[in-house]
Formats: structure tokens, sequence, C-alpha cells
């Protein structure tokens, strides 16, 4: 799937709602933060991210998690965990 076939997410001028839910993502254990290290690079984390600052820059609240940085926020989420 290519990033610009996305659809849009946000409002054309880029207000965020102050009740808009935020989007979370939980992402998998990595062996780097960014998990674009190893000997190949993982298209799927390249597209999340891609779609991650597509929404950011169309005032959509997103917060991504990783189990190193925020053990607590996956330990609050049973579903995830």
């Amino acid at each position: 799937m290519d990033i610009n076939s996305l659809p849009s997410v946000a409002a054309s001028d880029g207000v965020t709602d102050a009740t808009a839910p935020v989007v979370e993502f939980y992402d998998p254990p990595m062996c780097c933060p960014t998990g674009l290290c190893g000997p190949t690079l993982d298209e799927t984390l390249l597209m999340v991210n891609e779609m991650v600052l597509r929404l950011q820059q169309e005032g959509v609240p997103v917060a991504r998690y990783q189990m190193t940085s925020h053990p607590q926020k996956f330990l609050g989420q049973p579903g995830v965990m």
C-alpha cells in the first residue's frame, strides 16, 4: 500500500478536536528503537512510521509505545499484553 493512497483523516484546517481520541500504537519487541536495524528493512515498519507522521501532520494525536521505553503502558493494557 502506498502512503499517498491512504484517506485523509482530519479536517483540512488541521485543527484537532480536544475530545478526539489519541491513536495509540504498541510496537512489538524490536532490536532497536526504530526497528530499522538488521539485515533487511521491514517495509511494514516503514509504512507504519509514514502513517504516524501523516496522521500527526493532519492534526491527529498519535502515541507510539515500545516495551523497553514504556513498560507501564503495556502493563496497563491487558489486551495488548
